[in-house]
């Protein structure tokens, strides 16, 4: 067992699960002799779902820990610490992650570019467009010159998808060469011996 490839956290929880202390039966000469207090400790492994028994040599020696190690856990446990909670060595809690802040600056950096409404999909007024010679790449090199806890550009593509309703306008050229390919598209009706499915001339070249 790799106990000691475990966090120091993970190794207390495990401890304070498995060896139990409890105040040892006294004979009446125990108690006659001394008034302190004996301590036993009851030692398990887990084995399946459940923990069974186990002698102290045959536990530390399984663990390859020390005896003092146990009792150090054993003591934290009964001071009422919360090793669930985590280990807090070296830890500050206030204020803001670095990842918090790099995503808000993020979303400051996509909000700069100036969005319009597209010229031909007036249809949809929730849509705004970013200028055609932009794109991902561009705006997360951009981003990212002289910071040094940047976010991937991955993450910068997640934020602007799934925060936004922005787009990339396409240029006239690319609408120009979209319809022309639905043209090519376009079957004549039978009955009527005209062509069906013919697209809008909204913004036409």
């Amino acid at each position: 067992m790799n106990f000691g490839n475990y966090p120091t956290r993970k190794n207390r929880d495990f401890l304070a699960t498995c060896v139990t202390e409890f105040e040892a039966k006294r004979t009446s000469h125990a108690e006659n002799s001394s008034s302190r207090r004996q301590k036993s400790k009851k030692w398990t492994l887990p084995l399946d779902v459940n923990n069974v028994a186990a002698c102290k040599i045959f536990f530390l020696d399984t663990l390859n820990i020390s005896e003092a190690r146990v009792i150090t856990a054993i003591k934290k446990k009964l001071s009422g610490i919360n090793f669930t909670s985590g280990d807090m060595r070296g830890r500050h809690h206030t204020g803001p992650t670095k990842n918090s802040i790099e995503r808000d600056a993020v979303k400051a950096h996509i909000e700069s570019f100036p969005t319009v409404e597209s010229h031909y999909c007036r249809h949809n007024t929730h849509r705004r467009y970013l200028e055609a010679d932009l794109s991902l790449h561009m705006m997360h090199r951009l981003y990212a010159e002289g910071r040094r806890n940047a976010l991937s550009l991955t993450s910068y593509e997640t934020i602007f998808y799934t925060e936004y309703t922005i787009g990339f306008h396409k240029t006239k050229q690319e609408v120009c060469d979209f319809r022309n390919t639905h043209l090519q598209a376009i079957k004549v009706d039978p009955n009527t011996n005209s062509p069906r499915g013919l697209p809008s001339t909204q913004g036409s070249c």
